[in-house]
């Protein structure tokens, strides 16, 4: 689907691993792109969960999958934060 996304991701990293700190590449959850440094590997987090952290702060306008880098970009490896079931119930 967006597989020349993906592989551009991966040619810029072999070029220049930091442009992903400059640049707003890598999409999230919701399909916006961001900087690695805004951006969390989603490891595997409960859907559930999710929903509940969006309810949580609804109020704020806050919704977790904005921070949460989307799956199908894992491989390229760029994001170097996770987010936990640990992580997200501290939260």
């Amino acid at each position: 689907m967006n597989n020349w996304l993906k592989e551009s991701l991966a040619y810029l990293k072999d070029c220049n691993k930091y442009i992903f700190a400059e640049k707003s590449l890598i999409p999230n959850q919701l399909g916006e792109l961001k900087k690695n440094s805004e951006l969390y590997v989603d490891n595997a987090l409960p859907n559930e969960l999710k929903t509940i952290y969006n309810q949580l702060y609804e109020y704020k306008g806050e919704k977790i999958e904005t921070e949460l880098m989307d799956k199908t970009y894992d491989s390229v490896d760029v994001v170097n934060q996770a987010y936990d079931v640990e992580k997200i119930s501290r939260k």
